[in-house]
């Protein structure tokens, strides 16, 4: 695959050709063999004082990963010159160790390259053999004579800060959240706009014509009816009409129903026989005409036509449903005055209706005046023009999406190219309405078997008939409004062999009712429609698949509504500040931890899986990012103000509240019912093999070892995929007794005990964080039983020798019903026999123990109504993987579209920058996969760290193959009579080594949290 150059994208070469920046070519290097590739000689450029230190980040965690995918600490070096420079000609220290000459490559004018300071040289001559504390460091820039170039005194940096330079190379240097390696830092710290999709093909520009010209000779102007009921024509030719020449007629008219002819429906009378040029003219309708219209049912659909009597040709027509009382249908005009095609309801105001009788009088004001449209109205479950600002959203309603929102659509050719905007909460599909409502076919009930093998057949036999031919009744598409990036497409289903032309004709059938046709583009999703729209390329708006993901400025994470006072928290305060349900945050970065909220915005994009996006869909907490939130115009007015936060799939709201909407808002939310349960059994007490297990151990060892237990399981059975169900090697298990013993003997247990009785506990967030500080204290202070941590460390000793291994925590409490418990715990990395005090085995066995009593930890258990008395910590024991070339999380359904279960989600990250935890501003590879031959993989976004894909095509197969055996296992045991009809298995994974070895390291059920899930069985 092609480098893909986002803005902080790093390319790396092969190893004996160094390391070169992204597209940059004129980088040039040197070998021993003296080749021509800039090797130090006459033809370089002098020594120039134009190379300047840049940026340093010193506690580096995912800002950039090396050649081997690790996440060393680094330098970045500048020229800031207008000359090349070579930088054999300097050495780079640290003041504690001797200056290391920089290998022979020529860095370009503005070009920028990247030091890693791991102490590991031999891994090539990027790697410095110094490394930099995160306590601080003094950093040297010298030239060979020993003069010093450039220098800096390093801070002490938080995990994945940077120290770096705004403007480059000769501003002053600054603390900064986010890095930027491989790219200049700009002239302020801030977080980068994620790096969109490039482009996969062009298509040809496309022009929009003039506005049509008016309808000739009569126009229709506006329309009222219930109760109020006239029509205003207009003349729009130069000359006086004989209005007897045309008949105005009303009629119903349904779903499926042709276009009338002229002797359909009610002809209204005439109140004049002539209208001047130009002049206007009320044509009331009498009850006996619009009683057909009553009797036809709610939906008020009706058809307003004006026939020319001498050929009985419509001249013009208007099409409505779901009319609203009180209201009036009123022709847009545009910005040089002439008619539009679309209408709009606007509020049948006293100057409405003096409009409309002035024209009766052939004094008229000027078209457009006297209309205040109506923001929304009740639209039923369907419409046939989007005519009101709230329509879209009403029709989107109950969309499962979370990039977008979408309203399908129907154009019925054989009803003079009808067009029908279905609403999404009663029609998931289009053969569900046309069955329905067109072809007056029974209702069937898709959760009864029977009923739905009839569903399915008469969808298969409608799908060959309607999708999989050219010659066809119906135009079967969908509107997309993408949040990220506001871009309006019309779109059609994978697989319809849709021609490019009857693309272009339903392009331009939807668009004519919609309020602004020019703001939507046709997006062929795949290779074959691509083909066929190149067939009409120019006579359409086109845009290639990857669009939507560019230039976003709006991540939706969680679809929810909640209240609370807007208050902007910088994220360096969010740790510290007073947050709770009432507040709604807007922070500058993600951060890595939230309390309860009543409302989360970023500004800076998150990872769909990330601990914090997974907390907020837990919690049903309105969680996005928005760029520059806390100053944009549908933000900034309501800070400090008590609102109504609402996200959904494609856009978000925010308005004022009172103060009886939050509270009543706030006791519903309030957790009701009995406590959950966690089971416990403390009469194992030997380390279990989990190769031995199976997920019945959950109450001896946890959820998340007997998780694993079951996947040992399920490989024993036999995984049909390319080498098995690869799994961690030696993984066993701390039963939960010993954590139990251990709470009782610290005194924990009993300082928890009279701390929850004290009312103030749980009134006071401040004493409740208190009192769980001197639990967790309690627990790591006292030693750790004897006998316990002599059996622990020779079994990690004879089964991992001196290398590092995970106490991985394993709670009583996650995977409950109805909650995750997922990152609420702590895991840490330990070792023996290496005599490194940060990898002491029982330090480390203590802090997963202490972890299980964190104040947001208990805060969702409590949320959650979950019994602390039984809350107890297993731990699961697996080795440390070294040498990450890729890390990820893949979902078994589509977290972004759950209806569909045939396409799994998958974030990935390079080498072992983490995914669900990314550094700020860094991106992480998001898509879905659909298996199939070949499989579809469609790509949400990219890794900001690497070019290209972070997993090939061929590793995503073998991963889905895994990851659907776990799913079918899994759901055998834990929903045998499929009652959760959007079940899903969530597992991390990694490539590890040079040949990319994959392992399953987790496998857990997914929560879709308080998601609004269908009842009518439309799941794939």
């Amino acid at each position: 695959m092609p480098c893909l150059r986002p803005p902080f994208a790093i390319c790396f070469l092969l190893p004996a050709l160094a390391w070169v920046s992204c597209g940059q070519p004129s980088v040039r290097m040197s070998n021993d063999a003296g080749s021509d590739t800039g090797a130090v000689g006459d033809t370089l450029p002098p020594l120039s004082t134009s190379l300047r230190l840049n940026e340093v980040v010193s506690n580096d965690d995912g800002t950039a990963i090396d050649e081997l995918g690790e996440t060393d600490d680094w330098i970045e070096l500048v020229n800031t010159g207008a000359e090349p420079v070579d930088l054999s000609a300097f050495t780079l220290g640290n003041g504690n160790h001797e200056p290391q000459a920089l290998p022979p490559i020529i860095l370009s004018a503005g070009q920028t390259v990247l030091f890693w300071a791991d102490q590991s040289p031999e891994q090539g001559d990027h790697h410095l053999a110094f490394k930099i504390s995160s306590a601080g460091e003094h950093i040297i820039l010298n030239d060979q004579a020993g003069r010093t170039v450039d220098q800096v005194v390093v801070p002490a940096l938080d995990v994945n800060q940077a120290y770096a330079r705004f403007a480059d190379g000769n501003g002053a240097f600054v603390r900064c959240n986010y890095a930027t390696p491989g790219r200049l830092n700009g002239d302020h710290c801030g977080p980068p706009v994620p790096p969109g999709l490039p482009p996969n093909i062009q298509f040809t520009p496309f022009t929009w014509p003039d506005a049509p010209p008016s309808p000739e000779p009569l126009a229709i102007t506006r329309i009222a009816l219930f109760p109020a009921r006239f029509v205003e024509l207009k003349n729009t030719s130069t000359s006086s009409i004989d209005l007897t020449g045309y008949a105005a007629r009303l009629q119903p008219f349904g779903p499926g129903d042709p276009l009338p002819g002229a002797d359909s429906g009610s002809a209204l009378a005439w109140p004049a026989t002539t209208l001047a040029a130009g002049a206007r003219i009320v044509v009331p309708i009498d009850a006996g005409a619009q009683e057909p219209l009553d009797e036809a049912g709610t939906e008020r659909e009706g058809l307003f036509t004006l026939f020319r009597n001498a050929d009985h040709v419509a001249v013009d027509s208007v099409d409505f449903m779901q009319w609203p009382d009180n209201a009036v249908l009123i022709r847009d005009v545009d910005t040089s005055g002439r008619l539009s095609p679309t209408f709009t309801f606007c509020a049948a105001t006293p100057s409405a209706m003096a409009s409309a009788s002035a024209s009766a009088s052939g004094s008229g004001s000027a078209d457009g005046d006297a209309c205040q449209p109506l923001p929304a109205r009740a639209v039923g479950d369907r419409l046939h023009n989007l005519r009101t600002p709230g329509d879209f959203a009403a029709l989107a309603d109950g969309d499962t999406e979370l990039a977008s929102q979408s309203v399908k659509f129907i154009v019925d050719m054989q009803a003079g190219d009808t067009v029908h905007f279905l609403g999404t909460r009663r029609w998931d599909l289009h053969y569900r309405f046309i069955r329905e409502r067109i072809y007056h076919q029974a209702v069937l009930d898709r959760c009864d078997p029977l009923q739905a093998a009839e569903f399915r057949d008469g969808w298969i036999d409608f799908s060959l008939r309607e999708y999989f031919k050219v010659d066809r009744r119906f135009l079967l598409g969908t509107l997309v409004r993408w949040g990220g990036s506001g871009l309006g497409t019309i779109e059609f289903a994978v697989g319809d062999v849709i021609t490019g032309e009857q693309m272009r004709r339903a392009f331009f059938a939807v668009t004519r009712h919609l309020p602004n046709p020019r703001a939507w583009v046709v997006r062929p999703q795949a290779d074959d429609q691509v083909q066929r729209i190149q067939a009409v390329d120019g006579t359409l708006p086109i845009v290639d698949s990857n669009a939507p993901f560019r230039n976003q400025t709006f991540q939706p994470l969680v679809a929810a509504t909640g209240y609370g006072v807007l208050k902007f928290v910088p994220g360096t305060d969010i740790g510290t500040a007073e947050l709770g349900p009432d507040v709604v945050v807007i922070t500058d970065e993600v951060p890595n931890d939230i309390p309860l909220l009543g409302g989360l915005i970023t500004e800076a994009f998150q990872t769909p899986l990330a601990h914090v996006a997974v907390l907020s869909k837990n919690r049903g907490t309105p969680n996005m990012a928005l760029l520059g939130a806390r100053f944009d115009p549908r933000v900034a007015p309501f800070l400090e103000k008590l609102v109504r936060f609402q996200v959904s799939g494609g856009d978000f709201t925010i308005a004022e509240a009172t103060a009886e909407q939050a509270n009543a808002f706030w006791d519903q939310q309030r957790p009701k019912g009995p406590r959950l349960a966690p089971r416990r059994d403390t009469t194992v007490r030997d380390l279990v093999e989990l190769a031995n297990g199976s997920l019945d151990d959950l109450p001896v060892v946890g959820a998340k070892a007997a998780q694993i237990a079951e996947l040992f399981n399920l490989s024993k059975a036999g995984v049909a995929c390319p080498g098995g169900l690869p799994l961690p090697r030696g993984a066993f298990a701390i039963p939960i007794v010993h954590y139990v013993e251990h709470f009782a003997r610290s005194g924990a247990a009993a300082m928890f005990a009279a701390s929850a009785a004290d009312p103030s506990f749980a009134a006071d967030p401040r004493v409740r964080a208190q009192a769980l500080s001197d639990v967790r204290a309690a627990i790591a202070s006292t030693p750790v039983d004897p006998t316990l941590l002599q059996m622990l460390r020779d079994q990690i000793r004879s089964r991992f020798g001196s290398a590092h291994v995970r106490l991985r925590s394993s709670s009583n409490t996650e995977d409950l019903p109805g909650f995750t418990g997922a990152g609420l715990y702590t895991s840490v990395s330990v070792a023996v026999d290496v005599g490194d005090p940060k990898l002491d085995v029982a330090d480390g066995l203590r802090a997963v123990w202490a972890s299980l009593w964190q104040l947001r930890a208990y805060d969702e258990r409590e949320q959650a109504l979950v019994d602390h008395g039984l809350a107890a910590m297993g731990v699961l024991v697996e080795p440390a993987f070294t040498n990450e070339r890729a890390n990820g999380v893949a979902i078994s359904r589509d977290v972004l579209d759950p209806i569909y279960g045939d396409a799994y989600y998958f974030n990935a990250q390079a080498g072992e920058a983490s995914v669900t935890n990314p550094a700020p501003g860094v991106t992480s590879e998001q898509g879905t996969y659909q298996g199939g031959v070949p499989p579809r993989i469609d790509y949400g976004s990219h890794s900001s760290l690497i070019s290209g894909a972070v997993v090939t095509a061929a590793e995503l197969e073998t991963l889905m193959c895994n990851l659907s055996a776990i799913h079918n296992h899994f759901q055998a045991r834990l929903d045998p009579m499929h009652l959760n009809r959007w079940f899903a298995m969530d597992i991390e994974w990694k490539l590890v080594g040079p040949e990319r070895q994959l392992v399953i390291k987790q496998a857990r059920p997914f929560s879709f949290g308080r998601a609004d899930v269908p009842t009518d069985c439309r799941e794939f």
